[in-house]
C-alpha cells in the first residue's frame, strides 16, 4: 500500500510540475510558429505592443493543436500617401514617376487579394493596407460553423411578354418570318382577350372573376425563379476565458481591448493633399471624417499551419463585440495591474475578473462565387 502511494504521489507531483512548466512557459516564445513569424517581418505597427493567445501556450498544446488566428490589417497612410503624390504627379504630366509611386502603393497578401476570383466582387479598390505585427491567436470552439446563400425571385411573366419571347426564340432557331408570325397570332390574340378581360375588370371589379367562372378557366401568367445575386458570409465566435494566471488574466484583458479598438473607426483631424508650388496644402476636417475601421483576416491553423479540411475567410469587417463579465454572480481574482500599452488611458490597478465570455460578429467584404469556392474559401 505505501509503494502505490508513494507511485501515486510521483505521479500527481508530475503532473502538477509539468503544469507550472507550462505556466512558466506561458507568453514565451517557444513554438509559437504563426505568431513568430510576424516579428520576422518589417511591416510593424507603432501602435501595437504584442501577439495576443489564449491559452497562452495556444499554438504549442499537444493534446489539440487546433486554433483561430485573427490577423489585423490597417489602412497603410504612408502608401496612401505616395498614392496622393503620384495622382499629383500625374496631374502635372509626369506619368512614369505616377506610375512608379502607384505600384509601390499597392498591398498584397490579404485573403480578399488572394486566389482566384479575388476582388471581383469588389467594384471600388480600397486603399493600400498594411498587417499589424499584433495578432491574435484563441483556441479552437468545439464548432466553427459557415453559411452560403444565393437568392432567388418569383418573377411573373405576362402573356404578351411570353409572346415577345417566343418570337425571339423561333428567330434564333432558324424559323421564317412567315411561321414564326403565324404562331405568335394565336398568343397576341390570347393576349389581347386577357388585356379586355383586365380592361373589364377595372371598370367593373368583379368582371375577371365572373369570366373565369363561367368559363370554367382561371388566367394565369408564368412564373419564372431568377437569381437575383448571393448574400455575403457572417462568421460568428464565443469564447469563454477563465484565467489560470495573473498573467493569463492580463493577456484576457487586452485581446479584449484589442478586439474592441481594431473594430472602431478613428477620426481624422487633417489630411495632406501634397504641395503645390512648395506650399505643403492640408485640408482640416475637425472631427467631421472618420477612417474607417481596421480589417482582420481569419484563419483556422493546425500547429501553425492553415488546416485546408476547413474553409478559408475573406477579409472581414468586425460587426460586433459583446462581452460579459462574470457567470451566474460575479467573482474575480486578487487585484493585479493591467499591461501597459502605448495611447492607452484605461489601465491600472484592480481585481480582473474570474471569467469573461467575448462573442464576435464578423462580416466579409467580399461576395462568394464559383471561383472563390476553388479558392478555398
Amino acid at each position: 500500500m505505501a509503494v502505490l502511494l508513494s507511485a501515486l504521489k510521483n505521479q500527481v507531483a508530475t503532473s502538477v510540475a509539468s503544469k507550472v512548466s507550462q505556466f512558466a512557459k506561458m507568453g514565451s516564445s517557444s513554438g509559437a510558429s504563426s505568431l513568430q513569424a510576424l516579428t520576422q517581418q518589417n511591416n510593424f505597427s507603432s501602435t501595437s505592443s504584442k501577439n495576443l493567445a489564449y491559452p497562452l501556450n495556444v499554438e504549442d498544446d499537444p493534446e489539440q493543436g487546433h486554433y483561430i488566428i485573427f490577423y489585423i490589417y490597417a489602412i497603410d497612410d504612408v502608401k496612401v500617401k505616395k498614392k496622393g503624390d503620384a495622382i499629383v504627379k500625374a496631374a502635372r504630366g509626369n506619368g512614369s514617376a505616377a506610375q512608379k509611386q502607384l505600384q509601390n502603393s499597392d498591398s498584397t497578401g490579404m485573403a480578399s487579394q488572394s486566389g482566384r476570383g479575388a476582388g471581383k466582387s469588389l467594384s471600388i479598390k480600397r486603399p493600400p493596407m498594411k498587417r499589424m505585427d499584433q495578432a491574435i491567436a484563441l483556441y479552437m470552439p468545439p464548432s466553427v460553423k459557415v453559411s452560403y446563400k444565393t437568392n432567388y425571385s418569383d418573377q411573373e411573366i405576362g402573356m404578351m411578354a411570353q409572346v415577345a419571347g417566343d418570337v425571339y426564340s423561333d428567330l434564333q432557331s432558324g424559323k421564317g418570318l412567315m411561321e414564326t408570325g403565324k404562331g405568335a397570332l394565336g398568343g397576341l390574340a390570347t393576349g389581347l382577350g386577357m388585356k379586355v378581360v383586365e380592361g373589364a375588370q377595372a371598370l367593373m371589379p368583379g368582371a375577371k372573376a365572373m369570366a373565369q367562372i363561367a368559363s370554367g378557366m382561371a388566367i394565369s401568367n408564368k412564373m419564372e425563379l431568377q437569381f437575383d445575386g448571393v448574400d455575403r458570409r457572417d462568421f460568428s465566435y464565443s469564447f469563454t476565458f477563465i484565467p489560470k494566471s495573473e498573467q493569463e488574466a492580463k493577456v484576457v484583458e487586452e485581446i479584449v481591448y484589442a478586439f474592441k479598438k481594431n473594430m472602431m473607426p478613428s477620426y481624422v483631424d487633417q489630411v495632406n493633399l501634397g504641395s503645390v508650388m512648395g506650399n505643403q496644402i492640408t485640408a482640416k476636417f475637425n472631427g467631421k471624417v472618420m477612417k474607417t475601421p481596421n480589417l482582420f483576416d481569419i484563419e483556422y491553423q493546425h500547429k501553425g499551419k492553415r488546416n485546408p479540411f476547413l474553409n478559408r475567410i475573406s477579409s472581414s469587417y468586425l460587426t460586433s463585440v459583446d462581452v460579459d463579465y462574470g457567470g451566474d454572480r460575479f467573482k474575480a481574482y486578487e487585484s493585479t495591474t493591467t499591461n501597459s500599452r502605448k495611447g492607452y488611458e484605461g489601465g491600472g490597478e484592480g481585481p480582473p475578473p474570474q471569467k469573461t465570455t467575448i462573442a464576435l460578429n464578423f462580416r466579409e467584404i467580399e461576395m462568394m462565387s464559383k471561383e472563390r469556392i476553388e479558392a478555398g474559401f
